[in-house]
């Protein structure tokens, strides 16, 4: 997956894979498209967010929003620090994911998922 931001400030957000939309190897060959700008960017309204997923999804089906009830309703807690900007919230995003990798990195046969975790935020 890469993120492009063009000269006018608007994101791209392109795939770029060796394999079809069904998971199949395409042998070699990679494919191109680009999702945001063709697809969904007419379709959000303001302050809505696109969340695009790649690869092995099933931690972010099993995991991402448990983690946000359990260690969000600590964060809630006295004592604990808030999340109260887009820095709080890019490392709250970076935590799910090392606990993710973390995660298949100790109990996955073929880990799939893996350190380093890179979490770009973009602001119009």
């Amino acid at each position: 997956m890469l993120l492009v931001l063009t000269t006018i400030g608007e994101a791209e957000f392109w795939f770029i894979r060796n394999m079809d939309d069904a998971g199949s190897l395409t042998l070699g060959k990679y494919k191109v498209r680009e999702e945001f700008q063709r697809r969904d960017a007419s379709n959000l309204k303001n302050n809505e967010v696109q969340i695009y997923r790649n690869g092995d999804i099933r931690p972010h089906v099993a995991a991402w929003e448990k983690i946000d009830q359990s260690f969000g309703l600590l964060l809630s807690l006295n004592r604990f620090r808030k999340l109260r900007d887009s820095k709080d919230y890019t490392e709250w995003v970076r935590f799910k994911m090392e606990m993710i990798a973390y995660f298949y990195k100790k109990y996955q046969k073929h880990p799939i998922i893996a350190r380093p975790i890179d979490v770009i935020l973009i602001k119009r």
